[in-house]
C-alpha cells in the first residue's frame, strides 16, 4: 500500500487542503490495519519504548546538510551486557581522538573542591583547594629560560639555566622580613621604616660604589681606603673633625659657623674660597685682600673716604645713608627698584625720564600710585593730582598749571567708604589747579558729566561693555540698535504722520493701526525660531518648526470651545475665475472632539474629498486607533509588474512559521494603550529572531507615558520595536499552529504504522 497523502504548500487551496488531509486519514487507517511492512526505517519523528538494532547495525545521522557525509554511531563488540548512561544535563559529550589518544576539552575544567590531578604514580600530584590555592607534592619545573607571571605580567620571574632568578619589577617583604643564607638565615633584616640592619660587616670591591637611585655613584671607596664623595657631607649639629692628636680641630655649629681649634695659615697668594666660588678671597704677601665678590658689613655700618669716613651707611634694613648728593652723571643712566630689578627710572637724553616694569610675562602692569597719608579725609579734599604747566625761562609766559586731572573726595572717608571722583581741568585764561572749573568729571558711580557737547566720529558706536556696539550714529544722524529697544508701557512708535502706528501694551500686545507687510520671501518668528513663518511673493505660507526633539507641532489651530462635535479643520480651495472671494472646497481635515471630559478629552481625526463637486467623509481614526473607510474596498499599495523585476515563486517556510508564537499579555501604561488587557498579540524581539522582514522600529516623543521603559539612540530619540503582525494575526496563526499539530500527529501515526 503506498502513501496517498502529499504535502501541502503555501500556494494550495483550501480544497486541495481538504483532499489530502483525507488521503492522510485513509493511509493511517491502512498502516493500522497492518497492510503495510517496511525493510528500513527514515524518520524524523519516532516514539518507542525500546529499540534494537541487530548485530553489526548502525544509527545513522545525516545533520544538517543532506550530502555524502554522515556521523555513523556504532558498537565494539561487546563480550558482556553493558550499559551506557548519559547525563541529566546539556552539554557536549568528550571523546577521543583515536588517532592521538588526546582529549580536547572545549571549555573550561572544573574540578569539586580540594579535588587532585596527578598521574599513575602520583595520583594527588596537584591539588586545588576550593579557595583557588593549588598544592604541588613535590618539586615545580620549568623550562631554561622559562617565566611565571600573573594576569597583567606574564614574566613577572625568569628562571635562567643557571639558576639566577630575574624579577621583573620590586621585591617586597613584610615589615622586619628577612634575608639570608643557609648558614646565617637573618644576615640583612628590613624594618618597617626601611631602615636596613646588617648583622656583619659590609664588604664591597676595590673602587666600589654606594648609591641611590639617583646618584648611584655617591660615595666610591678606592683599594688603598680612601672614600671619594661626589656632594657636601653632613654631620650632626655641633659636630667635630680632627685627627689622632686634636680630636675637635674643627666644630660646626647648627647655624653653619666654623669653630678653629687654632690658627688657620695659608701660602702668600694664597686664596680662602667656597665650593662655587674658589677664590673668595685673595692674600697677597703685602697683606692686600681682594674680594672675588659683595662685601657684607655689619648693620649700621659706614663705608666712607679719609675726609669722609661715614659717607655711606647701610643700616640694618638695608637702606643706604648718604651724607651728601647722589648723581648719576651720564645719559641713559637707570635706577632700579626691587629684589630683580623689575622696576627701572631711566633717563633719556634731553626727553625725560621712563618708568618701566622689565617683566615680560602675562598680567605684568607698570603702577605709578599718587598715595596721601592724610589721616581724615573729608569732601572736597584733594587726595592727589596730576599737574601739567609749561615753565617762563623769559619771564614772558604764564607759568602757571595748563591742566591737571585731580582725585577729590565726595565724601568722609572710613573704613568702608572711600568715594571719590575724577576732576579733569584745562587752562584758558586761569590755572587749571584743582580749584579751576572742571571740563568733565567721573563720579565714584561712574557717571560721567561732559560741561559742552559729546560728539562722536561718523559711524560711531555707544555701548555698553557687554555690547560695545549698542548703538550706532551714521553720518546722516540714523541711530541703529543692535538689540531690543525697551518702551514703557502703552507706549508708541509712529512717523509724523501718525505718531501711534504701533502701540505696545504693558503685556506685550503688539497693536497696528493699519496693514503689516513684510518683504518678499521675508519672515515672522519668536527668538527661538526666527523664521517660523515665511510669505513668498506669490504669498505662499511656509511654516516651520526647527525644534528637534520636542513634541511641538509646527501649525496648531485651536477652536476656543469644548462641545463634542467636529473642531476645526484645514479646507483646501480651488479659487473661482469668476468670483474675487467665492471658492470651491475640494477636500478638508476636521479634528473632531468625541468627548470634550476635562482631563479626559477623546478626539478623532476626519479625512473629507470631494467627488463630482460633492464634499463627504471618507476615511476617519478613532481616539482608540481603530481606522474606518467609508465605501472603500481596502487599502492597497502598488503592484504594477511594469514597477517589478527579479520576480520569482515564493513559499514561506514552514519550519519557520512555526516559531512564530502568539501571545495574551497586559500593558505597562495601560492609558497608552486604550486600558487593554489580556491583549493579543506578539513580542517583537520573538518576531524578530524568526523574520526581521516583519518587524521595525518607530519614533516616540518624550511626552509619551512608555518614553521612559525605551533608552533613546545615539540620535536621541526614543525608538521601539514595531510589528506588522497584530492581534487578527494572532489568531489567524494561533489556528494554523493547532492544524499542523493535528497534520503532524497524524503523519506520525503514518510513520508509526509504517514501521510496523
Amino acid at each position: 500500500m503506498a502513501i496517498t497523502a502529499s504535502e501541502i504548500t503555501t500556494s494550495n487551496t483550501l480544497e486541495q487542503f481538504r483532499q489530502q488531509y483525507n488521503n492522510l486519514v485513509t493511509d493511517v487507517t491502512g498502516l493500522e490495519n497492518g497492510t503495510q511492512t517496511f525493510t528500513a526505517t527514515t524518520t524524523t519523528t519516532s516514539n518507542v519504548g525500546n529499540l534494537n538494532v541487530l548485530e553489526d547495525g548502525t544509527i545513522v545521522f545525516e545533520g544538517a546538510t543532506d550530502d555524502a557525509h554522515e556521523t555513523t554511531l556504532t558498537v565494539v563488540d561487546p563480550t558482556a551486557d553493558r550499559t551506557v548512561s548519559l547525563p541529566n544535563a546539556s552539554g557536549t559529550v568528550i571523546i577521543s581522538d583515536a588517532s592521538t589518544n588526546i582529549v580536547t576539552i572545549p571549555d573550561d575544567l572544573i574540578i569539586k573542591d580540594g579535588g587532585t590531578i596527578g598521574a599513575t604514580s602520583a595520583a594527588t600530584a596537584i591539588t586545588i583547594a576550593s579557595t583557588g590555592i593549588v598544592t604541588f607534592v613535590d618539586d615545580l619545573l620549568i623550562k631554561d629560560g622559562g617565566t611565571i607571571g600573573n594576569a597583567s605580567v606574564a614574566a613577572v620571574m625568569t628562571l635562567a639555566s643557571t639558576g639566577i632568578v630575574t624579577f621583573a619589577d620590586d621585591i617586597l617583604i613584610k615589615d622586619g622580613g628577612t634575608i639570608g643564607a643557609a648558614s646565617a638565615t637573618t644576615a640583612i633584616t628590613i624594618a618597617s621604616t626601611g631602615i636596613v640592619t646588617f648583622v656583619d660587616d659590609i664588604l664591597i670591591k676595590d673602587g666600589g660604589t654606594i648609591g641611590a637611585a639617583s646618584a648611584t655613584t655617591a660615595i666610591t671607596i678606592a683599594s688603598t681606603g680612601i672614600v671619594t664623595l661626589v656632594d657636601d657631607l653632613l654631620i650632626k649639629d655641633g659636630g667635630t673633625i680632627g685627627n689622632a692628636s686634636v680630636a675637635a680641630v674643627m666644630t660646626l655649629a647648627s647655624t653653619g659657623i666654623v669653630t678653629f681649634a687654632d690658627d688657620i695659615l695659608i701660602k702668600d697668594g694664597g686664596t680662602i674660597g667656597n665650593a662655587s666660588v674658589a677664590a673668595v678671597m685673595t692674600l697677597a704677601d703685602s697683606g692686600i685682600v681682594t674680594f672675588a665678590d659683595d662685601i657684607i658689613i655689619k648693620d649700621g655700618g659706614t663705608i666712607g673716604s679719609a675726609t669722609d669716613a661715614d659717607a655711606i651707611s647701610i643700616g640694618s634694613d638695608g637702606d643706604v645713608t648718604l651724607t651728601q648728593d647722589l648723581e648719576l652723571q651720564h645719559d641713559g643712566a637707570v635706577l632700579s627698584f626691587g629684589g630683580n630689578d623689575e622696576i627701572t627710572l631711566t633717563h633719556v637724553h634731553d626727553v625725560g625720564l621712563t618708568l618701566t616694569h622689565t617683566a615680560t610675562g602675562d598680567n605684568t602692569p607698570i603702577v605709578l600710585q599718587l598715595k596721601s597719608e592724610e589721616d581724615i579725609i573729608v569732601a572736597d579734599e584733594v587726595i592727589a593730582s596730576l599737574e601739567f604747566a609749561a615753565g617762563d625761562s623769559d619771564g614772558t609766559d604764564a607759568a602757571d598749571v595748563a591742566a591737571g586731572i585731580h582725585a577729590i573726595a565726595e565724601g568722609t572717608f572710613g573704613a568702608d567708604a572711600n568715594a571719590t571722583k575724577l576732576v579733569f581741568t584745562t587752562a584758558v585764561q586761569e590755572s587749571a589747579n584743582s580749584a579751576a572749573t572742571a571740563k568733565m568729571t567721573l563720579s565714584s558711580a561712574g557717571l560721567l558729566t561732559i560741561a559742552d557737547d559729546f560728539m562722536i566720529k561718523d559711524g560711531g558706536t555707544i555701548g555698553v561693555a557687554s555690547a560695545n556696539d549698542a548703538m550706532t550714529i551714521s553720518s546722516a544722524g540714523i541711530v541703529t540698535f543692535k538689540d531690543d529697544i525697551i518702551l514703557k508701557d502703552a507706549a508708541t512708535i509712529g512717523v509724523a504722520s501718525s505718531t501711534s502706528a504701533i502701540s505696545i501694551a504693558s503685556t506685550g500686545i503688539v497693536t497696528f493701526v493699519d496693514d503689516i507687510i513684510i518683504k518678499d520671501s521675508g519672515t515672522i518668528g519668536s527668538a527661538t525660531i526666527p523664521t517660523a513663518i515665511s510669505i513668498t511673493n506669490t504669498g505662499e505660507v511656509t511654516i516651520n518648526n526647527s525644534t528637534s526633539g520636542t513634541a511641538s507641532a509646527p501649525f496648531v489651530i485651536r477652536r476656543d470651545n469644548n462641545s463634542n462635535g467636529n473642531g476645526v479643520a484645514l479646507v483646501y480651495e480651488l479659487g473661482d475665475s469668476g468670483s474675487a472671494t467665492a471658492g470651491h472646497g475640494y477636500a478638508r481635515i476636521f479634528g473632531t472632539i468625541e468627548d470634550s471630559t476635562n482631563g479626559a478629552e477623546d478626539g478623532a481625526l476626519r479625512f473629507d474629498t470631494s467627488n463630482g463637486g460633492t464634499l463627504a467623509q471618507r476615511f476617519n481614526i478613532a481616539s482608540d486607533g481603530t481606522l474606518t473607510g467609508s465605501d472603500t474596498d481596502g487599502i492597497g499599495s502598488l503592484s504594477d509588474s511594469r514597477i517589478k523585476e527579479s520576480v520569482s515563486d515564493y513559499t514561506y517556510s514552514l519550519s519557520t512559521f512555526k516559531q512564530f508564537t502568539p501571545k495574551t499579555f497586559d500593558w505597562k501604561n495601560p492609558s497608552a494603550h486604550l486600558n487593554k488587557s489580556s491583549d493579543r498579540g506578539f513580542l517583537a524581539q520573538e518576531v524578530n529572531a524568526i523574520d526581521s522582514a516583519l518587524i521595525y522600529k518607530t519614533p516616540i516623543d518624550d511626552e509619551h507615558p512608555d518614553a521612559s521603559l525605551i533608552t533613546a539612540d545615539s540620535d536621541g530619540i526614543r525608538r521601539p520595536y514595531a510589528s506588522k503582525l497584530a492581534g487578527k494575526d494572532a489568531m489567524y496563526v494561533s489556528v494554523i499552529k493547532q492544524l499542523i499539530t493535528k497534520i503532524e500527529t497524524l503523519e506520525a501515526k503514518v510513520a508509526k504504522l509504517e514501521e510496523e
